[in-house]
């Protein structure tokens, strides 16, 4: 049998690229990968309460993707746990480079 690929849905957005993270609030620790259902499976130890986790996700996320805080961005979904980020400035061809280093070894810290 074969395995399926994991495949993260990047797509070009005005202003940027656009991905999809499944978070995971109020994790025992944060990390970041593997791919989940198209999106990109973020865990963060802060509680989802006033804002926290999703402060705590785009740290995550910047720090792993090499990328300023500032410039990304919570387009969807900020009270559940499926998003959609918005990177600034980044074409869906470079994003993607840098989600498939993230999606197959993983980040935990």
């Amino acid at each position: 049998m074969r395995e399926r690929e994991a495949v993260i849905a990047v797509r070009d957005v005005p202003g940027g690229a656009a991905f999809e993270v499944k978070v995971s609030p109020k994790a025992s620790r944060a990390g970041i990968g593997p791919e989940h259902d198209g999106a990109l499976k973020v865990s963060v130890t802060a509680a989802p309460q006033n804002g926290k986790a999703n402060r705590a996700l785009i740290e995550e996320l910047a720090a792993a993707l090499a990328l300023a805080p500032g410039r990304l961005e919570i387009r969807r979904g900020a009270r559940g746990r499926r998003k959609e980020i918005l990177a600034r400035g980044l074409s869906a061809e470079t994003l993607r480079a840098r989600l498939d280093g993230i999606a197959e070894g993983g980040r935990r810290r």
